[in-house]
């Protein structure tokens, strides 16, 4: 008696004819036709198994994300993408098609490039409403957090209240200060209730944290107290920066550019870099006035002032190729040491004059 069997694959049937006795002996069926074929879908990667096959050592950074929204960060720049697909894309790329770009809106005045959708005239403005209400982390010290959010730093100092405070960009007790942030931004303190001194102690561990200022090669510069810190490597420079102290210093009284109190790391294995950090410090200009088309810098015992387009060249060499120098025209008597441009005639009077109304 002949049996059809009606096996289905990939939606196609395929009859096979078997010669089957009336006393059920088995058919003479292959065994790879007796079970269940299994069907491969094709399945999508999401973000995350892409960046663990592919990496992608010079690409974007992711920095956060919100669902299917991510912030990067690429070229000195943050990014936004509103997709996973597109998300995927800019991760191996480093490119979108079509973009917004908004000048200054990161939380350290970075660019900020949306991408855009031309089919969705709303898209684009939807993931700047949405970043505009996303905190963003910017230092941790001690117990203490500092976000950034809308032209704000909101600090707070419990792990749940950080938690929430990330998640949903709100404090439910706070106290303002104006115009205390590094770049004058406004303060905002978490407040406890139940802790009357709490935000107290906040605001002066906030005034206490150490704040980088400086950084070069085995050169680490923070301010603290009042006070400039000076240590010689990453490791001792993300120890000091999460506790505040160094174990071992050399103080000298004075030595900074504003009369502050110096304190270089002594690093016991090697004898060294407390002489290198000494040197390069001496040969470090350190700006203390600064306009928008005039610079006045600390060299050693000297004041050095310089035009706007040759700053950033002084900051980095210590050396102007031309000069005019006052003897004892600083405010304790040093020596001021102005620039002069051949291709300017009058810049180095006009230095001098606004150097002597400042």
């Amino acid at each position: 008696m002949k049996q059809i069997l009606q096996i289905p694959v990939l939606g196609l049937g395929l009859l096979l004819t078997s010669c089957q006795s009336n006393s059920n002996d088995q058919a003479s069926v292959p065994q790879e036709l007796h079970e269940k074929p299994v069907l491969k879908a094709n399945k999508t990667p999401n973000l995350s198994e892409v960046m663990n096959s592919h990496i992608n050592t010079n690409g974007p950074k992711l920095i956060k994300e919100s669902g299917a929204i991510k912030f990067w960060d690429h070229q000195d720049r943050i990014y936004v993408t509103g997709s996973e697909k597109m998300a995927i894309s800019f991760y191996k790329h480093g490119h979108l098609p079509y973009t917004k770009t908004i000048l200054g809106a990161g939380p350290n005045g970075e660019t900020v490039v949306y991408e855009v959708d031309k089919n969705d005239a709303a898209y684009a403005n939807n993931l700047i409403h949405h970043f505009e209400k996303t905190p963003f982390l910017m230092d941790t010290y001690k117990n203490m957090n500092i976000y950034a959010l809308a032209g704000r730093l909101y600090i707070t100092g419990q792990d749940k209240t950080a938690q929430s405070f990330e998640k949903h960009g709100h404090l439910p007790y706070t106290k303002t200060i104006l115009g205390e942030g590094p770049n004058g931004e406004t303060l905002v303190f978490e407040v406890d209730k139940s802790d009357e001194i709490f935000s107290k102690h906040l605001i002066e561990l906030y005034h206490d944290m150490p704040r980088q200022i400086l950084n070069k090669t085995g050169f680490i510069v923070f301010k603290k107290s009042q006070r400039l810190y000076v240590v010689s490597s990453t490791e001792s420079s993300k120890k000091f920066k999460s506790h505040g102290h160094l174990p071992y210093t050399k103080t000298i009284l004075g030595a900074g550019p504003n009369g502050e109190t110096v304190i270089f790391e002594v690093v016991k294995e090697n004898d060294r870099a407390l002489e290198n950090m000494m040197s390069i410090y001496a040969q470090t200009p350190w700006k203390v006035k600064d306009n928008h088309d005039f610079h006045v810098y600390k060299l050693g015992e000297r004041f050095y002032v310089t035009g706007d387009a040759t700053a950033s060249k002084f900051e980095k060499h210590g050396h102007l190729p031309y000069t005019k120098t006052i003897l004892g025209a600083g405010p304790n008597g040093e020596t001021v040491v102005f620039e002069v441009n051949k291709d300017q005639p009058n810049l180095t009077e006009n230095l001098i004059t606004t150097y002597n109304k400042h």
